[in-house]
């Protein structure tokens, strides 16, 4: 899920797939008079995760997609590269996993148990598994922001959004009577958070602090997984039942049907230009254009495990980075 704390917009800009990306943001608050600055980045949006790093402004690494097997033989953590290739396990003691995100600066993956009834955290190699809340009666999706160091999930029996510091602590109740939700994605530019019930068929949203929850969506039959594209101005979701991904304007209107037929969607997530899900009934990780175009395979054999949360993680640059940027940015065109 692409979520940043900025006072500004971003776009995305990319060259051949595969290569290197080039992030673009609008900072107002830095008084670079409109100019654009430039950093290389790596982008992310949901639960398959992909992961990138940024040194003296370029990135370096492939990205990676993390996604959670819900199974009541095993359930477990998997990780690929963004082709497909090279699947393999990174966790088995997962309880029962279903939400996922990535603390990448931290080095550290998050994910809700319904079976111990918790969230837990452990480093990305698998190691020092730690529960951080066990007051949850069943926690479905989760997502973080890491430059304020919360952390937001669902509670699909008791019908709550929650948040709390990122080890756990100072636990707050955003909304409550909600039905059953599961889906959750995070817009950090305009401190909004979005989540989905797949009950009452709908998509609301509400401030980070919990107030102004509207409907966005009425018409999203089971509705799973959502991700959000703020650049395009568009939400995207999975339908479980339906078997479909459809998306919408981010105000809910214009609603369109991308993917339908080919299985039970647990999740959606979006990386440049291109739509990435898992199928639960088919047991793989697919992937087509925006418009739901080109589907392709990229991970099969899972139908043993369903696969449930896909994310794609990225490190996050520091405020202080940022600022620098902006900084030179100005200073360069006083010079001009």
């Amino acid at each position: 899920m692409f979520s940043k704390r900025l006072n500004g917009k971003c776009q995305i800009k990319s060259d051949n797939y595969g290569e290197r990306r080039t992030v673009m943001w609008k900072l107002s608050t830095l008084r670079t008079g409109g100019r654009e600055m430039q950093s290389v980045r790596r982008f992310a949006c949901i639960s398959v995760l992909l992961v990138s790093s940024c040194v003296g402004g370029e990135a370096f690494g492939a990205f990676q997609m993390y996604w959670t097997n819900s199974s009541p033989l095993q359930s477990r953590v998997m990780r690929a590269d963004l082709d497909g290739q090279n699947p393999h396990v990174v966790l088995l003691d997962t309880g029962n996993a279903w939400g996922f995100d990535i603390d990448l600066s931290g080095g550290t993956m998050y994910w809700s148990d319904t079976r111990t009834q918790s969230i837990r955290r452990a480093n990305l190699d698998g190691t020092n598994i730690e529960s951080l809340v066990t007051t949850v009666d069943r926690p479905l999706g989760i997502a973080l922001d890491t430059l304020a160091g919360k952390m937001y999930w669902v509670d699909g029996d008791t019908g709550k959004l929650q948040k709390s510091n990122l080890d756990g602590s100072d636990i707050e109740d955003l909304a409550t009577g909600q039905v059953f939700p599961i889906g959750i994605d995070l817009d950090l530019v305009n401190d909004k958070i979005y989540w989905s019930d797949s009950e009452t068929n709908q998509i609301f949203k509400c401030n980070t602090d919990g107030s102004n929850i509207e409907s966005i969506v009425v018409e999203a039959t089971d509705v799973h997984g959502i991700a959000l594209d703020l650049a395009g101005g568009k939400i995207y979701w999975a339908e479980f039942d339906s078997e479909k991904i459809r998306r919408a304007n981010i105000d809910g209107t214009a609603i369109e049907d991308l993917v339908t037929g080919i299985g039970n969607i647990g999740d959606v997530g979006l990386l440049e230009g291109k739509m990435y899900w898992t199928n639960w009934s088919a047991g793989k990780i697919q992937y087509s254009d925006l418009d739901g175009s080109n589907i392709q395979d990229l991970v099969t054999g899972l139908s043993d495990y369903m696969p449930a949360q896909i994310d794609i993680p990225t490190l996050i640059p520091e405020p202080t980075t940022l600022l620098l940027l902006g900084l030179g940015a100005f200073v360069l065109r006083r010079k001009r």
